[in-house]
């Protein structure tokens, strides 16, 4: 048996199972989220050198704390640009009535909208209401918020966004992720900020500083990879139980 924690392993013991080892985290070694490269460079191009905050896998309650995270960001960056993706792309337009309480300025991409700055149709907030294109969302990010941690929804992986290099922060409403959460904490690779207070001011030194958020990129991508291996030490164990040839 290949326990993913030592807690688990004690819990199989109590049960009576043996031969047991701890192999830890298999998602560490998932590969990043896939992305449409049309799509990333016509992104690329429309956002130009635009700050922008993904709140990603946002649920019921999320969206309308979004909004006010961007106000709170907005104060220091005027062209901040969030982009909030629903987990289930059928909420866009809950998402936006969410949002429209704190800022008319709203763009959907299930509408077949793009993001705009400056002018009449400026976009404080793109609703990125589609399905399979979280990998497209993180990319553009320069810093990244996951949801499901902003009310007690129980969080979502922090492991897709820094594998894509990004900034990462988390509200404490995390319970879904025990183990990880804090191996991440302690290699300083996830900001688990205490109210929206401090996660706003946590984001405007991020954006307003791009030595920091170089500092921080360069940090995940160096510590990242020594986290990794646990589906090696899966298979290596699997392969030696099974029968020679």
């Amino acid at each position: 048996i290949i326990a993913q924690r030592e807690v688990d392993a004690q819990r199989l013991r109590h049960l009576g199972a043996t031969n047991i080892t701890v192999g830890g985290n298999l998602k560490f070694d998932a590969h990043p989220l896939p992305v449409d490269d049309v799509q990333l460079d016509k992104f690329r191009s429309i956002l130009g050198s635009r700050p922008t905050l993904v709140v990603a896998s946002t649920h019921p309650g999320e969206e309308e704390e979004a909004a006010q995270l961007h106000l709170a960001v907005k104060a220091s960056l005027p062209d901040v640009l969030t982009i909030i993706v629903p987990r289930h792309p059928h909420r866009g337009t809950a998402a936006s009535n969410e949002v429209q309480r704190h800022t008319r300025n709203i763009h959907r991409r299930g509408t077949g909208e793009v993001p705009h700055l400056g002018g009449n149709r400026h976009t404080d907030v793109y609703i990125a209401d589609t399905l399979g294109e979280l990998g497209l969302w993180y990319r553009l990010a320069d810093v990244a918020v996951v949801g499901r941690s902003l009310v007690p929804h129980g969080g979502h992986n922090p492991l897709e966004p820094l594998k894509l290099v990004v900034p990462t922060t988390t509200r404490p409403h995390m319970p879904t992720f025990p183990d990880m959460l804090p191996i991440l904490s302690e290699n300083n690779l996830v900001y688990v900020a205490p109210n929206r207070a401090a996660l706003a001011k946590h984001l405007v030194n991020l954006l307003t500083n791009r030595d920091i958020l170089t500092t921080e990129r360069t940090k995940i991508a160096t510590t990242l990879p020594t986290l990794s291996g646990s589906s090696r030490l899966a298979a290596l164990a699997i392969v030696e139980k099974l029968p020679l040839i």
